[in-house]
């Protein structure tokens, strides 16, 4: 399509045999490029280009598209292309051409991959296929129809029916509608991590470490895990000069997060892998992160974690009770200062509650002598080890801090089997 628009308009078109930042950014000084058609990971690859005093201020427009756009990347770009507008758009091979995009500065949604183009009508529905209204709540797959759909996949009916429904192309990608008709891309329908019954949407987390400083390109996969299905891995690479540690990126997505989204495991590397296009290989990266993690993959400490959360009550008398060995597990195992928090999945998760089903209730921790708790995304309040409920006020209090308004004191919650971590 950008060749076709350049035809069209009798357009110079600068191109480049296989992308290298620099390589690009000497060819938009000496040519005065006005405008780029780029994926997200060559914008960064120009952000992050050491600045040598080039004149950049020619280019007025950025289409990006083949993958979500970070908003820190977009940030950032027009921060080193003064004149810059970065417009997000949205197509596929199966829609030969672009289906979606922002139009202006003036009318664009960051985030968003604009409105359906001319002759073009978009649907969001759910498993069901039911057609779903505007709203985040209300993420579906996206269909699009219109003249620039495929007729089929060659000699393949099969794959054909599967895609293309009523003249719909499934896209395979999640999304949802705005109340303007915007469209925003939440994330491919493959790569959602089901985590302990909880959907979480590895664009959203990404999003947050990306504005992490020294973080220049991050992917969030799966790993698979025995008892939550799935855990959320980030693989990161960072900026020139810079370095990052996997406890420092964790830290910094737990500030942004619930519980269940922040990646409990962060890979730190040289570059991630790509395609031709300069695309993320996420499929090569889930590959190599299909065994089960190891004890040292990365997880803060259990004493990092308690001095996380608790660390203003009394943080040296914390220090002293992992020293002489008074922090357990439910289980009983007792956790030294450099005990990696993932190894012991109790210290996240109530297990086997009578009654009820397994409960993905994270960060649990009950402190005996302040009868502090502190739980994320509850449905469930447990009791103190001494067997006293939470008080009345303390349950008041978590649900004015923390927004909760389904919490239920769970009656005779057998220690033995729930998830806490307690001061012996």
């Amino acid at each position: 399509s950008v060749l076709n628009i350049c035809v069209r308009h009798a357009c110079t078109m600068v191109l480049l045999p296989r992308f290298d930042a620099a390589a690009a950014l000497d060819l938009v000084e000496r040519h005065g490029i006005t405008r780029i058609s780029a994926v997200p990971t060559m914008l960064i690859g120009m952000v992050e280009d050491p600045d040598t005093g080039r004149d950049l201020s020619s280019v007025s427009q950025v289409v990006s598209g083949g993958s979500a756009l970070p908003q820190e990347v977009l940030r950032r770009f027009e921060a080193k292309f003064p004149r810059a507008t970065i417009l997000e758009g949205y197509g596929l091979s199966e829609s030969t051409s672009s289906v979606a995009v922002n139009v202006s500065r003036e009318e664009r949604r960051v985030m968003s991959i604009g409105k359906p183009l001319w002759g073009t009508e978009c649907r969001v529905v759910d498993a069901e296929g039911h057609l779903l209204g505007p709203g985040e709540d209300q993420v579906g797959e996206l269909l699009f129809r219109g003249p620039t759909i495929m007729k089929g996949y060659y000699r393949n009916p099969e794959a054909t029916a599967a895609t293309l429904v009523d003249g719909w192309l499934r896209t395979g990608d999640m999304g949802y509608r705005d109340e303007d008709g915007f469209i925003y891309v939440v994330d491919r329908k493959k790569e959602l991590i089901l985590r302990g019954g909880y959907n979480v949407y590895p664009r959203e987390v990404e999003e947050v470490i990306a504005t992490h400083p020294a973080v220049s390109e991050v992917a969030v996969v799966g790993r698979p895990h025995p008892s939550l299905g799935s855990e959320v891995v980030a693989v990161v690479s960072t900026r020139p000069g810079m370095s990052v540690t996997p406890a420092g990126v964790i830290e910094h997505a737990k500030v942004s997060l619930a519980a269940y989204k922040y990646p409990r495991e962060v890979v730190v590397v040289d570059s991630l892998p790509k395609t031709a296009t300069g695309k993320i290989r996420k499929r090569d990266l889930a590959t190599t992160l299909a065994e089960p993690a190891s004890p040292d993959s990365g997880w803060p400490t259990a004493q990092d974690y308690v001095l996380h959360r608790f660390g203003h009550v009394d943080p040296d008398g914390i220090r002293a009770r992992f020293a002489r060995g008074e922090v357990v597990a439910a289980d009983g195992t007792a956790l030294t200062p450099t005990t990696p928090l993932g190894v012991h999945d109790d210290l996240w998760y109530y297990r086997d509650v009578p009654d009820e089903a397994p409960l993905p209730v994270t960060h649990t921790l009950l402190h005996r002598d302040e009868h502090l708790v502190v739980i994320h995304k509850p449905h469930f309040l447990p009791t103190t080890p001494g067997g006293r409920f939470v008080q009345e006020t303390a349950l008041v209090r978590l649900r004015n801090e923390l927004g909760l308004d389904d919490l239920v004191p769970l009656h005779r919650l057998d220690r033995a089997t729930a998830g806490v971590v307690m001061f012996s």
